[in-house]
């Protein structure tokens, strides 16, 4: 059954970070932001930032909740996440960049020659999730703020057809977000309000201080998996993500398990830029000798209201099959300059 439990989830959320989106749920409704409660584990909004467009790094706090499962045997995945992006609105190319850790949405496709811009008068922006194919799988609605100091998001559309293909049965899904600009700046290692902080050397070299290179998006978030009618299972999940540009980040994903199989800790890496990348997946069951695999460990040292740090271990033994182990130990931090009690 377990085994069952974590292919379900795993094919799943595979649709998630590659498609973002799974017959039909949509939400026809107005939001008034100004009656949306916004989550303490905000910064507060700082009123010197411009008020005219919403330009700039923002900082989210979002939760979402994917349920699936049979009428008698359902599980439930939660995930809280905190991230620092990045929106750009170039109106020139009509296009509103809201560049999220795992995923890019864009209003409507570039080649579409009948886009059209934004209007910023409006503070409900609607965001589409269009697959290579052109299909559909998702629709975001974003509610900003009068100064663009602030805004909401929840999912508004979710082709649950689309998660056929991955074999979970009966889904539903929630998402929301709730997010504070943090500075007019577009680049999170020169923001004046912000202290990035990267450590992140390889045998190769440094990995992230390339010229040239710009930090796009950090996060972290944790998820947990339940079931009901008291199947025992515990599932606690880290995801950390540090996005520069293509090929070049460090994603490191940790699952501790326990169910009637017994504990076990597995997870997967990316850690790489243009010239050096390196990667593994492992499993290791408590009772095994797994000193023979790859080997990841997150420690989370700040995940609140003034930032994110963050450091992964990761080991891998007969490197290059020359025999030898190699640790990596990348650090990364990005918080505000001037912390907010």
């Amino acid at each position: 059954m377990t085994h069952r439990i974590i292919l379900l989830l795993l094919t799943s959320l595979t649709a998630i970070l590659t498609a973002c989106g799974g017959g039909d749920d949509t939400k026809d409704k107005e939001v008034d932001i100004n009656q949306i409660e916004f989550p303490q584990s905000l910064p507060a909004v700082n009123p010197a930032l411009a008020t005219d467009t919403p330009n700039g790094i923002w900082m989210v706090v979002s939760d979402s909740e994917f349920k699936q499962g049979e009428k008698d045997f359902r599980t439930t995945y939660r995930t809280d996440k905190r991230q620092f992006i990045v929106i750009e609105h170039t109106p020139e190319d009509h296009i509103l960049w809201i560049q999220m850790c795992n995923m890019t949405w864009y209003e409507e496709p570039y080649g579409n020659s009948q886009r059209k811009d934004f209007d910023l008068s409006k503070r409900r922006q609607t965001i589409k999730w269009i697959t290579p194919d052109n299909t559909l799988t998702t629709t975001y609605d974003f509610y900003f703020s009068q100064n663009f100091n602030h805004f909401y998001g929840e999912l508004s559309y979710w082709n649950k057809a689309y998660y056929s293909q991955f074999n979970a049965v009966s889904p539903s899904k929630e998402e929301h977000f709730y997010a504070v600009k943090i500075s007019d700046s577009t680049e999170l290692h020169t923001a004046p309000e912000l202290s990035l902080v990267v450590n992140s050397d390889a045998p190769e070299g440094p990995v992230y201080t390339s010229p040239g290179v710009t930090p796009r998006c950090i996060s972290v978030e944790n998820s947990t998996l339940t079931a009901d009618n008291g199947y025992p299972l515990l599932w606690n999940e880290t995801l950390v993500n540090f996005f520069l540009e293509a090929r070049i980040a460090l994603i490191a994903n940790e699952i501790y398990i326990e169910d009637d199989d017994g504990k076990r800790h597995l997870g997967a890496f990316y850690h790489g830029n243009y010239e050096y990348q390196t990667s593994g997946d492992f499993e290791c069951f408590a009772s095994e000798d797994c000193s023979g695999q790859e080997q990841l460990s997150t420690s989370i040292y700040q995940n609140d209201r003034n930032g994110i740090s963050y450091a992964v271990d990761i080991t891998i033994p007969d490197y290059h099959e020359k025999g030898s182990e190699l640790i990596l130990q990348p650090q990364i931090a990005l918080t505000l300059k001037d912390p907010q009690q």
